[in-house]
């Protein structure tokens, strides 16, 4: 059987297939992932704007959609529209999985006095071009209801690490990691 993927928000390339094999490493060697962008310069497979709609020919079409530090870069008013419509592209059965900066981890660092790149990076982006600001964040708690207002149901939900590389430095940060599901109807 093969597997369709998609890696929204691809960027240059990321870790689509090590994650894909975390949760699921019987699909190795099984999967199609197609790679979406609004970005031309990445070269995406899907050229799209995540603040329109999706097209509908995508909808329902894949097993496993991934979106790796994506959502903070959507203006927090429009960052649950934004999830629903990438949560369309899940099949039934199929699993979503957002990854973004952790920002429990951020607090305790401030509260610590640890002004790191890293944390400037996870609070605001790198700010290198357009693409690279934030406009929003997220904690466990706004994560179970994001997944609860995309009609989502959590699979994991976990802290990982993440390391940054901004201004010649790399750094150890947090990021939270949840594996929604989106169950079949009856």
């Amino acid at each position: 059987m093969m597997y369709k993927a998609i890696d929204v928000g691809c960027g240059k390339g990321g870790f689509i297939e090590d994650f894909m094999h975390e949760y699921f490493p019987e699909w190795d060697g099984q999967i199609e992932i197609t790679r979406l962008d609004g970005d031309p310069e990445v070269k995406p497979d899907i050229l799209h704007d995540l603040m329109t709609p999706m097209p509908e020919e995508l909808k329902g079409q894949f097993d496993f959609v991934y979106m790796s530090h994506v959502l903070e870069h959507i203006p927090w008013q429009d960052s649950l529209s934004v999830a629903k419509e990438v949560s369309s592209l899940v099949k039934e059965g199929g699993y979503f999985l957002i990854l973004v900066p952790n920002l429990e981890w951020a607090a305790k660092e401030i509260l610590r006095g640890n002004f790191t790149t890293t944390l400037m990076v996870f609070l605001y982006g790198t700010q290198t071009d357009r693409w690279q600001y934030h406009y929003c964040g997220f904690t466990k708690p706004a994560l179970k209801v994001l997944a609860d207002r995309i009609e989502m149901s959590i699979y994991s939900m976990k802290e990982s690490p993440v390391l940054t590389i901004a201004a010649g430095r790399v750094e150890n940060g947090l990021q939270h990691e949840v594996l929604m599901r989106k169950e079949k109807k009856a």
